[in-house]
């Protein structure tokens, strides 16, 4: 798979990944991207083919809700369950009545392990006393697709 177009997918998924999990809100992708400059992950020439892709998903009609400034938003925030495993959930938003939306950022096509992986999350987020409004899972790759689970 090394050299293919589709590892190449996959390591643009990652990159994308990694950048937006520094986007809070709308506002933040310029920084974000600066900092992603700065830090040698993205060079210059990258910059606007990366912007447009985040700015697909952040101002994706399904999604914007999840990049709302109103709501306090939990990227890459371990959760330790009573069972001992941690989990990691890639984005969580909650809302100003403690309800929260979730996503997930994945490379490739739907998975069904992607879906239990996302009902987990919900799960151990739910025991913790807050209500899942929102799943979804984001793949990344030359297009954005947004798959809803309610």
């Amino acid at each position: 798979m090394w050299g293919t177009h589709q590892q190449k997918a996959i390591e643009y998924g990652n990159l994308i990944h990694e950048i937006i999990a520094l986007v809070k809100k709308k506002e933040d992708i310029d920084s974000a991207i600066i900092q992603s400059i700065e830090n040698g992950l993205i060079v210059l020439a990258q910059k606007e083919t990366v912007r447009r892709t985040i700015c697909e998903i952040v101002f994706h009609p399904d999604l914007l809700e999840c990049f709302s400034e109103e709501n306090l938003v939990l990227n890459e925030q371990t959760i330790i369950q009573k069972e001992g495993a941690i989990i990691k959930p890639d984005r969580m938003v909650l809302t100003k009545k403690n309800e929260v939306l979730l996503l997930d950022y994945k490379t490739g096509i739907h998975n069904s392990k992607h879906q239990s992986q996302l009902e987990n999350y919900k799960i151990a987020i739910e025991k913790m006393g807050y209500k899942v409004i929102k799943k979804a899972l984001v793949y990344i790759g030359e297009d954005i697709n947004v798959v809803n689970f309610n």
